[in-house]
C-alpha cells in the first residue's frame, strides 16, 4: 500500500506513541541535572507528572490553548473550541470549570463573551485574560475590562510585573501598561534589520527584566530593569545551548534562572542566571519527556516546577525543579465518545495513474476494521439513491489497509484502485469492509475527459487555522465542477494531530468523496504518516522520493507536484527527466515554498528553490509555477533568469495562500502583477490552444484574471476569457 521504508518509520513513530497510549505509572530511569546550586535548583530527564487529555470531561479539553498557573499551585486551561477554562490541581486533579459565556454557570466575565483567550497568566490572586486589545482583571467573580488604547499590534502574550503592571507582547514590542494612568508607560522595540523580526515569546523576571525573542533572532534577548540589555543567550546551530529552530517559549525563575523552549528539537534548553547553559530535557514525540508542539512555558514559584504545554497530544508535563520527583506519573484522560468511526470516515478521491481511466480511493476507519473494498456502477445522469447494489451491472474492487497509531489512539488506513473506467463517464460508488453495516454514503464522481478536450481545475494552499474559511473556500471550488482540485501545501494546522485532520477533512467531506484531491506536503504537515496514510497519490518518482513528489496527464496538460521542505536537489534529477519527457501542451509545477513572493519580513523569495529549480522551469517550458506558504494572492510578471520578460517567455509564479491560514502583509516587487491578502482560490480553464485562470475571493468577487501565451505552433494568444466565461465574469463584477 506504501513504500517499505515509509512503513520502517512510521511503525517506529508508531511503537512510541503506542507505548505513550499505555498510560504507565511505573517509574522510568531519569538523571538529575543541578541548575542552580545556590538556590538547590534542580531538573530531572522526566516530568514528575502529567495532566490533561482530550474530551469534554473534567480536566479535559478539546484545545489546549493559553495555560497559567495561580498562587495555589492550579493549572488554567483556555479550551477556545468549547469556550471554557479548565481547573486542575496538581495534588487533587480537575478543579472545575469556568465558561466563557456569561449566559453559563460560572461565568469567567458577567455580561460579556470571550470568543477566544490569546493570552492568559495570574499575578497574586487576579487572573489576566487577553484578547485582541482588551484585558480582563478577573478576582473571583468580579472582572474589570482594561481597553489597551495605541496598542500597535496583534496580541501575543501577557504578563504582569513585580509592580503589577501589564507587559503585553506583540509583533513589534513588549508594552508596559500602566493600570493606575490607564496609559502605556515604557515599551521596548525590535529591529533586527529584516523589517518586522515578528515576536515569538517573552516572559518578565521577578525583578522586572525582561526576556524576549523573536522568530529572525534564534536566541533570548535579556533586558534589565532599566531597559538596557544584559545579555543574549543562545544562537542558532546544533550544538550545546545552541537553538536547532525558533524559540518558542521563554519562562523564569525566582533566581533568574532561564527555561527556553527550542521548536527545533521539541526541547526545553536551560541556561543558569548568568546565561551559561546547563542542559536540556525532553524531545520530539508522545512518551513522557517528549513533545509534539507547543508555544508556551511556565514556572510555578511556589511548588519550584516548570510546566511544559503540549497542544497536539492535549496535555501537561510538569517538571520538578528540586530535582526530586521523576516518575512520570500520567493522569491524562481520554473521552470514550472520541473513538475512531466503524463505518469509514475521512473518505477522499485521488487521480489514478491514468485519470481518463482510473480513480483511486482512500478512506479511514477503526483499527479493528479490516475488510477494504469499494462498490461502483455508471450512471450518467440517473439518480444514484435508486442503484440496485446487487445488480450484476455493479463492480467491486479489493484493496489494501494498514494500522496505525495517532495522538488520538489507533485508526485503519484503507486504499483502493478503480480502473477500466470511461473517460468522461459519471460513476456512483461506496466504500466499506464488505459488511451490511459496514458502507459508506454513495457519492458520485466524474472521470476526466480525454487529453484533447478541455478540462477546469480549482488550485488553492494553505487551508490550515479556520474552519470556517476553509469550509467556504473549498465549498466553492467543489462547486466550479473541476476535474480535480490541487493544493499547495499546509492542509492543516499540526499534521501530527489528529484532531486537526479530523476537523479538516469533516468541512471538505462532500467535495473530496466526488472531486478528485491533488495535494504537496508544506512544512505543518510536519511529514506526518497522517499525511501519507491519507492520500493514494501516484507513484511514479524514485523510490526514495515516492510520494514526495509526482506528476500526472489529466487533459491537454501535464502536472507536477513538489515538496520544497526536503531534498530539493534529489527532486531536480528526477524533475528535469520529468518534464523533458512530456509531449502536453501546457506543464504547471505545484509546490510549497515559494520561489517568488511578496512577504514583507521573507523578501522576494525562498534562494534555495529558485536556485534549484526554476532554471529547469526556464528550461523546459513549465507556464504556470503554483506557490503557498504565503497566505496572500500573489502573481508575478513572466521571469526568466530572475529578471521579468515578456509574455511566454518565462514562467508566471503564483502564490495561493488563502484557503484558511491567517492572511498576511503583502509587498510588491518588481516582479509583482497583482497583489493581496485576501482569502481565495483559483479556476484554471485548461484547452489544447489556450489557458485562462480566473482568481475569486472568498465573497465571490473576481480578484484576478489572466490568460497564458500559447505555446502550439500558429496559436494566437487570448487576451480575454472564452466567451462563456467572459460573460460569468462580468456580471460577477457589476453585481448582475
Amino acid at each position: 500500500m506504501r513504500r517499505s521504508y515509509r512503513f520502517i518509520a512510521f511503525l517506529a513513530v508508531s511503537a512510541l506513541i503506542a507505548v505513550a497510549g499505555c498510560r504507565s505509572n511505573a517509574k522510568q530511569d531519569a538523571t538529575t541535572t543541578v541548575v542552580d546550586a545556590a538556590h538547590r535548583v534542580s531538573i530531572a530527564s522526566l516530568p514528575a507528572l502529567i495532566v490533561g487529555g482530550y474530551g469534554e470531561g473534567d480536566g479535559q479539553v478539546l484545545s489546549l490553548g493559553p495555560v497559567a498557573v495561580d498562587h495555589e499551585g492550579r493549572i488554567w486551561i483556555a479550551d477556545n473550541r468549547l469556550k471554557r477554562l479548565v481547573v486542575i490541581c496538581q495534588t487533587r486533579g480537575p478543579q472545575g470549570i469556568r465558561s466563557y459565556s456569561p449566559a453559563d454557570a460560572n461565568p469567567i466575565v458577567p455580561g460579556d463573551t470571550l470568543r477566544a483567550v490569546q493570552a492568559m497568566t495570574w499575578h497574586d490572586t487576579t487572573l489576566y485574560l487577553g484578547a485582541g486589545d482588551v484585558v480582563w482583571a478577573v478576582s473571583g467573580d468580579q472582572a474589570r475590562r482594561v481597553e489597551l488604547a495605541n496598542l500597535g499590534g496583534s496580541m501575543r502574550d501577557l504578563a504582569v510585573g513585580p509592580n503589577g503592571r501589564i507587559h503585553v507582547l506583540t509583533e513589534d514590542y513588549v508594552k508596559v501598561y500602566d493600570r493606575t494612568g490607564g496609559a502605556f508607560v515604557d515599551s521596548i522595540g525590535f529591529d533586527d534589520g529584516s523589517g518586522s523580526p515578528y515576536a515569538r515569546a517573552f516572559a518578565v523576571g521577578t525583578d522586572g527584566s525582561i526576556y524576549v525573542s523573536a522568530r529572525t533572532q534564534s536566541q533570548v534577548l535579556v533586558y534589565g530593569p532599566d531597559r538596557k540589555l544584559l545579555r543574549r543567550v543562545g544562537s542558532r546551530g546544533a550544538g550545546p545551548g545552541q537553538f536547532k529552530g525558533q524559540v518558542k517559549g521563554i519562562a523564569v525563575d525566582a533566581y533568574g534562572n532561564l527555561y527556553v523552549r527550542d521548536d527545533g528539537e521539541n526541547a526545553v534548553k536551560v541556561f543558569a542566571a548568568d546565561g551559561r547553559y546547563v542542559t536540556t530535557v525532553g524531545s520530539r514525540g508522545s512518551r513522557p519527556g517528549q513533545s509534539l508542539s507547543g508555544e508556551q512555558l511556565l514556572v510555578d514559584d511556589g511548588r519550584h516546577r516548570l510546566l511544559l504545554p503540549d497542544a497536539t497530544n492535549y496535555r501537561i508535563q510538569i517538571y520538578d525543579l528540586t530535582g526530586k520527583d521523576a516518575q512520570a506519573e500520567d493522569r491524562t484522560v481520554y473521552s470514550p465518545e472520541h473513538k475512531r468511526t466503524y463505518r469509514p470516515d475521512q473518505i477522499v478521491l485521488t487521480l489514478g495513474d491514468n485519470p481518463e481511466t482510473e480513480r483511486r480511493i482512500a478512506w479511514k476507519t477503526d483499527h479493528h476494521t479490516t475488510g477494504t473494498q469499494v462498490v461502483f456502477v455508471r450512471v450518467d445522469g440517473a439518480n444514484p439513491a435508486s442503484v440496485d447494489w446487487n445488480s450484476p451491472s455493479v463492480r467491486s474492487a479489493e484493496g489494501s489497509s494498514v494500522e496505525f497509531h495517532s495522538n488520538l489512539g489507533p485508526y485503519r488506513a484503507h486504499e483502493v484502485t478503480l480502473t477500466d473506467l470511461l473517460p468522461g463517464a459519471q460513476y456512483v460508488y461506496r466504500v466499506g469492509d464488505g459488511s451490511a453495516e459496514g458502507w459508506s454514503a454513495p457519492a458520485v464522481f466524474t472521470v476526466a475527459a480525454t487529453s484533447n478536450e478541455s478540462i477546469i481545475a480549482v488550485v488553492l494552499g494553505d487551508s490550515r487555522n479556520r474552519m470556517d474559511v476553509w469550509r467556504n473556500v473549498v465549498s466553492a471550488a467543489g462547486g466550479r465542477a473541476p476535474a480535480f482540485l490541487i493544493s499547495t501545501g499546509d492542509l492543516v494546522r499540526d499534521g501530527e494531530d489528529m484532531n486537526d485532520w479530523n476537523a479538516w477533512f469533516h468541512e471538505a467531506r462532500s467535495v473530496f468523496s466526488t472531486v478528485p484531491f491533488m495535494p504537496c506536503l508544506g512544512n505543518h504537515e510536519r511529514h506526518s504518516p497522517n499525511y501519507f496514510l491519507s492520500f493514494a497519490l501516484p507513484k511514479n518518482a524514485p523510490p526514495q522520493l515516492e510520494e514526495e513528489c509526482y506528476s500526472f496527464d489529466c487533459g491537454p496538460a501535464h502536472w507536477v507536484a513538489l515538496n520544497s521542505e526536503i531534498d530539493l536537489e534529489g527532486q531536480a534529477r528526477w524533475l528535469a527527466d520529468d518534464l523533458r519527457s512530456t509531449l502536453k501542451p501546457w506543464t504547471f509545477v505545484f509546490f510549497h515554498r515559494p520561489a517568488y513572493a511578496g512577504h514583507p519580513s521573507r523578501g522576494d523569495g525562498n534562494k534555495d528553490v529558485r536556485e534549484t529549480w526554476c532554471d529547469l522551469f526556464e528550461q523546459y517550458g513549465v507556464d504556470i509555477a503554483w506557490q503557498g506558504h504565503d497566505h496572500y494572492y500573489f502573481r508575478t510578471k513572466p521571469i526568466r533568469a530572475e529578471e521579468v520578460v515578456a509574455s511566454g517567455q518565462g514562467p508566471i509564479y503564483v502564490t495561493t495562500g488563502g484557503a484558511g491560514a491567517p492572511l498576511y502583509p503583502i509587498q510588491k516587487n518588481k516582479y509583482a502583477e497583482v497583489a493581496e491578502s485576501v482569502d481565495h482560490y483559483c479556476v484554471m480553464t485548461v484547452r489544447p490552444n489556450q489557458c485562462y485562470v480566473a482568481v475569486y475571493r472568498a465573497d465571490g468577487s473576481i480578484l484576478d484574471r489572466f490568460a497564458l501565451a500559447p505555446r502550439l505552433p500558429g496559436a494566437q494568444p487570448e487576451s480575454e476569457p472564452p466567451d462563456e466565461e467572459s460573460r460569468e465574469l462580468d456580471k460577477l463584477e457589476t453585481g448582475e
